[in-house]
């Protein structure tokens, strides 16, 4: 599990690029594009990392956050929280994450803070 890591993204050409970055970086990457996915994932793998974005498909991941932080935190995932908007850092922390960045993120950015928390 230590480097396994599952990215929530809906936008087809950010979901390669995060499979091809984070997979060079030596991560077993599982891309889930809608909510849906993501919870059938969550439910059938242990994850070191979950990178979620939350907005996808015109909703937001909040609610499958809070479905499923039971689990991912008995099996000591790391969450963090990617958003095109600052305010969302609030409810990033009313859901106890502690990793939270604002869009535009990059590449490097994301890839040390993976190393980061697969250190943890």
């Amino acid at each position: 599990m230590t480097n396994h890591v599952l990215v929530l993204e809906d936008d087809p050409q950010l979901s390669h690029l995060y499979t091809r970055i984070l997979s060079r970086a030596g991560y077993c990457v599982d891309i889930a594009q809608s909510l849906e996915g993501a919870q059938r994932l969550i439910s059938e793998n242990d994850y070191a990392i979950f990178v979620c974005d939350l907005h996808v498909e015109a909703g937001s991941s909040s609610s499958l956050l809070r479905c499923a932080w039971d689990r991912l935190k008995q099996h000591g995932t790391k969450v963090f929280l990617v958003s095109g908007q600052e305010q969302y850092r609030l409810d990033a922390a009313e859901l106890d994450i502690e990793y939270f960045f604002s869009k535009p993120v990059t590449m490097p950015d994301i890839i040390q803070y993976v190393n980061r928390l697969a250190r943890c």
